[in-house]
């Protein structure tokens, strides 16, 4: 997605929901990643302390600090499980596996329209 305020650098759309009334909606581009809480991290989680997303806890299936995107000028925007209890779900096919298989362990490069499920949480991007 093109943005000429960001002369040229990639932006990232983010909507995070829980599937009812609660959404978060955030713009990110690798220059934003530079004033996050750790410093070219963007984390998730119900800790508002320690992240720069905080979502409301729904039955304590967020972990404080859940999971991040990171930018690499390579590879593009990328999605990883901080050791959450509940998993981060980057594959449709992976939604039903056990959450510490392989597929949701490692860092995965972010597609467009790309749905990540952190347990009762859904986040969708867009590029």
């Amino acid at each position: 997605m093109a943005d000429p305020n960001n002369l040229g650098q990639p932006i990232l759309d983010l909507e995070f929901n829980d599937g009812s009334a609660w959404s978060k909606y955030v713009t990110l581009t690798p220059a934003d990643l530079e004033g996050t809480k750790k410093k070219g991290v963007y984390i998730i989680g119900r800790d508002p302390a320690t992240t720069d997303l905080a979502v409301p806890p729904k039955s304590g299936n967020v972990s404080r600090k859940h999971c991040s995107i990171t930018y690499d000028n390579e590879l593009g925007w990328i999605i990883k499980d901080e050791h959450s209890t509940s998993g981060t779900w980057a594959h449709p096919k992976t939604w039903t596996q056990f959450k510490f298989s392989v597929e949701n362990s490692n860092p995965v490069v972010v597609w467009n329209e790309m749905v990540v499920k952190t347990h009762t949480y859904t986040l969708t991007f867009k590029i």
